[in-house]
């Protein structure tokens, strides 16, 4: 991964596909004992590695973490993603909201028991990824994304401030999980994706930069995800400070790679339905050689999103020959 990042040459380009409800499945357990037990997390993304050529372990399992330790309640269908009652609806609320440590959390406490657990099981065998939201993302789940985007234009003083607390807060847990282990920070800011170019670069930008600026410096590598079309988002994401930038299926991968060329490296970025789910060893493969292909292997590989929980093992494995059998990328000028 290292050396990827660097333009170095590797023994291969790193596999970075997203494992969520795919590894609870993995290992029987359900996506709710997965989603509230960072010891399940652990244990299905460290089999689901070492049987699919994964490259990363991923601390990923729903958006609500943060959004509960602030007070939201949190229902954990069984099996199912959590679902969120948003805890702000006007600044009436803003009463209810403040920064917290990570040391005095439930849920993100959860997370950094998973980035431990990894340490002492994986070592340095593989490189282990931390998370926190977004400020956009995270002023979204609080307030459910119609009352987000009402607020950005009746009350943007209000979001302002939640955001500058969102802020705080994701600068702590971030700084937390590099100390328990995490080479990466990823960041997911999804909603910056439904709510465009001109709002992304007013209010997410901002905070991407000033957070990515502070994952750095405690020495860690960002990553950037932003689920959709980030098409007209990129400008602005070339300056956010990522290292990495996933790239979703329905953008052109050499458009974003050509965009982002020297600030950061593109991941991506088949369809996990079309292609993954629904399609064939064959048709993966040529999915990951196609955008190996694209940008001159100038990347990471993975499906634009999370792999599906019902994806034929087969098909998942694929990625990882495919990687295997093009061999060592040429190492970039």
């Amino acid at each position: 991964m290292l050396a990827t990042l660097r333009g170095e040459s590797a023994d291969r380009i790193p596999n970075f596909n997203i494992l969520m409800a795919y590894a609870a499945r993995h290992i029987g357990r359900g996506m709710d004992e997965f989603c509230r037990d960072h010891r399940v997390l652990v244990e299905a993304n460290l089999a689901a590695n070492e049987v699919f050529g994964i490259d990363l372990l991923n601390t990923m399992s729903d958006a609500y973490r943060e959004t509960a330790d602030y007070g939201a309640r949190i229902a954990f269908p069984k099996d199912a993603l959590p679902v969120c009652q948003p805890l702000i609806a006007g600044p009436a609320d803003m009463r209810l909201l403040k920064p917290f440590k990570i040391e005095d959390s439930s849920r993100m406490l959860d997370r950094l028991r998973a980035v431990e657990l990894y340490k002492r099981k994986a070592g340095d065998e593989w490189p282990i990824m931390g998370w926190v939201e977004g400020c956009v993302a995270e002023s979204a789940d609080l307030m459910g994304l119609t009352g987000f985007a009402l607020a950005l234009y009746d009350e943007p003083e209000m979001v302002r401030d939640m955001m500058e607390i969102c802020l705080e807060t994701a600068v702590g847990c971030a700084q937390a999980q590099v100390r328990a282990g995490a080479d990466i920070i990823g960041v997911g800011d999804a909603v910056a994706s439904v709510l465009g170019p001109k709002v992304y670069d007013e209010w997410a930008l901002p905070y991407e930069q000033r957070l990515f600026a502070e994952i750095h410096r405690c020495g860690a590598k960002g990553r950037l995800h932003i689920c959709g079309d980030i098409g007209p988002l990129l400008d602005g994401i070339r300056v956010c400070g990522a290292d990495i930038v996933d790239v979703d299926w329905m953008v052109d991968f050499k458009t974003a790679h050509d965009a982002l060329r020297g600030a950061a490296i593109v991941c991506g970025n088949f369809d996990p339905v079309s292609v993954v789910l629904a399609g064939t060893p064959e048709t993966v493969a040529a999915a990951v050689d196609e955008c190996r292909d694209a940008v001159d292997d100038d990347c990471i590989i993975m499906a634009g999103c999370e792999i599906p929980r019902d994806t034929p093992a087969q098909n998942l494995a694929a990625v990882s020959q495919a990687l295997e059998r093009r061999g060592r990328p040429s190492a970039k000028p």
